[in-house]
């Protein structure tokens, strides 16, 4: 049966050939005895394509790859689709850079995937290689009899005398080239090349005690055992030339697909990244628009038409993004939404992982903020120099700009940070900006949750605040406040926000003891007891704290008030619910630890406040917000509010960062602190403090009325006393009904 090439003067040359083979049929003589009858001149011409196919996989892939088409009958494959193209030239890289392929491909439905993929390995099987164990493996039997019977019918097109000897072949299973008569093995033998299709749900395993040196993997997002993968088949990965492709549409996040396509994504693992979007196979996916239709674009159709002709140099016609239209409209009269169309359709290989749960951030928000993601400039490690107490960045310039902001030269991928380049930063400190250091702290143990410090600088009057460094990895909790020590220096001495819930009670404390660092968040909670404003030094979280951080959050980002610039930052919020990460693998670190920054930074406007004039003394009873400095390892009070009024100083109070209120009444003393500044200069400074406590450390357990002084007198032992204690006891003796706000958690 004849195909039609790409090139139209094979076939008449290939037909003479058959008609030459077919006199030799009826005596039953082999191929071998058929060609050695050809003429010089026909032995070399099928030398020359034999070579040509060798050497060139589009011209075999053109010319003897036959595919059945959907109104031409069988053809080669030619011309690709755009998809097609993308995949080809991507393996032909890895060959020549490499001399290998190992490649991971994410994919829209209809690419033209399995087609391709199949062709390739047919090249590689009959031409190219000899003594190989080739794998088709699929998620079902079905599947992978579908993948061989398509290269059982390619390989029945081949011409005669380009048919490796057939030693085996049982429909749908394998493919054994070799000589079939033993007796003649040894002195004519075959290629020796095996070609096997398998299933990843067989019990008994895929691919054990074989060595595979060519692997195609199909649709591993559906396999309902994914530890095949690690269990049997990347072990046989082992071959120096090997070509191994495993290609997916995706089907839900964080699971074995997504996984490894992150770590692919940050370079983490040995395989190769391809997307394929969608819109690659225009003449697929368009819907003709009838004529005098008015066919106008949404803004955000335009923003992707734009983002696309950036990334790729192409555009998008109007067809395809009215077939785009349709089509959810589709999914969203069936399903409720077209979240599945992004899965199945996807324009991007970060919208393509989809599931089903309600984020906390809407998915169209989410989505847009993605586009404006860039790499770090810089990677690498911050440390603190106890000797000269200054902070040293160790990093390394992976992204240059020039003056104007303008990337030089392409841009360079930053790994997954776990344990070495751990600090990305987008932008260095700027003299007399704000910044805020939040801590999201675990264990340190590899295989669990991450720790993650974020750094963001506070906007002032309408700039956006900005994300400029994210330091994430492994590392224990006491070990982790000397990152939180660089970082809080380096950035100005930025405002550190801690959480304190568990493992950041450790480091929480070690900052403000040890290291006696000055600007601490103070978290705020109205004790229902004394009604006093009692302060948790670092940020607590709970159920209704952790929702004032999403409300402040998703506000900031529905009005464009803050920029966002870790794509791993995203990632997460893209699984971040209401109540945390949701979904088996997911993680929230990144989220914590930016809406901390986020939240802290806002909550006080510290420094409007600060440079609030303080009134004069008064002799009647004073509500006064303090807030502590450290003066020769000595914690002080400084004045920064007083009022008559217990409901101004409070309101006051909870806009300040690191402030809380006393009601005394008492003379006033003026106290001379001083300290060496960067430079190593003795600077003088002269502050208003009570007289009762110029000279001794304040303790909030003996020194104010409160829940910590309530709990002292019941017995309970000062070292006992902490923020976690302090939120259990409240809880305990508080049976008032709270307000149902946002705000709730200040007043419980």
């Amino acid at each position: 049966m004849s195909i039609i090439r790409a090139n139209k003067y094979l076939g008449e040359i290939i037909e003479i050939l058959d008609m030459h083979r077919q006199k030799y049929r009826a005596g039953n003589i082999g191929d071998d005895e058929a060609r050695a009858s050809l003429s010089s001149a026909d032995n070399e011409w099928i030398d020359g394509e034999c070579y040509h196919s060798l050497i060139d996989t589009r011209y075999f892939l053109s010319n003897y790859y036959a595919v059945r088409t959907e109104d031409k009958g069988f053809q080669g494959l030619y011309p690709f689709f755009d998809s097609q193209e993308i995949l080809h030239d991507e393996l032909r890289k890895l060959e020549k850079k490499y001399g290998r392929v190992r490649a991971i491909v994410d994919k829209a439905r209809r690419m033209g995937y399995t087609t391709y993929m199949v062709g390739e390995f047919l090249h590689k099987t009959v031409i190219r290689y000899k003594h190989t164990n080739t794998v088709f493996v699929s998620q079902d039997e079905d599947g992978a009899k579908y993948n061989m019977e398509m290269y059982e019918s390619a390989f029945s097109f081949l011409p005669w005398w380009m048919q490796p000897r057939v030693m085996k072949h049982e429909n749908g299973k394998v493919y054994c080239f070799d000589e079939p008569d033993e007796n003649l093995r040894t002195s004519r033998p075959g290629l020796k090349n095996w070609v096997y299709a398998d299933n990843a749900n067989r019990p008994s395993g895929v691919g054990r005690g074989k060595g595979f040196r060519c692997a195609m993997l199909d649709e591993l997002a559906h396999w309902k055992d994914s530890s095949q993968l690690s269990k049997s088949l990347i072990r046989t990965f082992l071959a120096k030339d090997g070509f191994y492709v495993m290609g997916s549409t995706a089907n839900g996040r964080n699971d074995a697909w997504h996984n490894l396509w992150r770590r692919a994504e940050a370079g983490s693992v040995d395989w190769h990244p391809i997307f394929i979007p969608f819109y690659r196979r225009p003449k697929t996916y368009s819907l003709p628009i009838p004529k005098g239709e008015a066919f106008t674009l949404t803004l955000e159709e335009k923003d992707m038409v734009e983002q696309i002709k950036k990334k790729d140099g192409i555009t998008i016609s109007n067809e395809t993004i009215n077939w785009m239209r349709k089509t959810k409209e589709e999914f969203i009269a069936t399903d409720g939404d077209d979240m599945i169309f992004d899965q199945e359709y996807p324009v991007t290989a970060e919208v393509s992982f989809q599931n089903a749960i309600i984020s906390a951030i809407p998915r169209g928000v989410i989505n847009r903020y993605s586009k404006l993601t860039e790499e770090p400039r810089w990677i690498g490690e911050i440390s603190f120099d106890f000797t000269q107490w200054l902070p040293h960045l160790h990093m390394t310039e992976i992204n240059p700009r020039d003056d104007k902001g303008e990337l030089l030269g392409l841009v360079k991928k930053a790994s997954y940070p776990e344990n070495e380049n751990r600090l990305h930063m987008w932008e260095k400190r700027i003299p007399g900006a704000r910044y805020v250091v939040s801590a999201d702290v675990a264990l340190g143990q590899k295989g669990a949750d991450y720790s993650c410090c974020e750094v963001i600088k506070i906007g002032d009057g309408h700039q956006l605040d900005e994300q400029v460094a994210s330091w994430h990895g492994y590392m224990d909790p006491y070990n982790l406040t000397d990152i939180v020590l660089a970082l809080c220096w380096y950035y100005n001495e930025a405002l550190a926000a801690v959480e304190v819930n568990s493992f950041g009670m450790a480091t929480n404390t070690r900052l403000m003891r040890d290291y006696e660092y000055e600007n601490i968040y103070r978290f705020k909670r109205m004790d229902r007891l004394k009604h006093f404003m009692t302060d948790i030094v670092g940020w607590w979280t709970d159920y209704k704290s952790k929702r004032t951080l999403i409300a402040h959050m998703s506000k900031m980002m529905l009005d464009n008030q803050v920029l966002i610039r870790n794509k791993y930052l995203i990632d997460e919020l893209r699984d971040f619910t209401e109540d945390g990460a949701e979904g088996e693998g997911a993680h929230d670190d990144i989220v914590m630890a930016f809406i901390i920054a986020l939240y802290c930074g806002h909550e006080g406007e510290f420094e409007e406040r600060r440079q609030r004039p303080v009134e004069g003394k008064k002799d009647e009873n004073n509500y006064i917000v303090y807030k502590r400095v450290i003066f020769e390892g000595m914690p002080v009070q400084v004045e920064q509010y007083r009022s008559s009024s217990p409901f101004e100083a409070e309101k006051f109070s909870k806009r300040m960062i690191g402030s809380y209120i006393v009601n005394e009444h008492g003379a006033m003393a003026d106290l001379v602190l001083k300290r060496r500044n960067e430079k190593g200069e003795l600077v003088e400074k002269t502050v208003r403090v009570p007289s009762d406590f110029q000279n001794s450390r304040f303790s909030p357990i003996h020194d104010r009325p409160g829940t910590q002084q309530q709990m002292f007198e019941e017995g309970i032992p000062t070292e006992l006393i902490n923020a976690e204690s302090v939120a259990e006891y409240e809880s305990r003796h508080d049976g008032e009904e709270v307000m149902n706000d946002a705000e709730a958690w200040k007043y419980q």
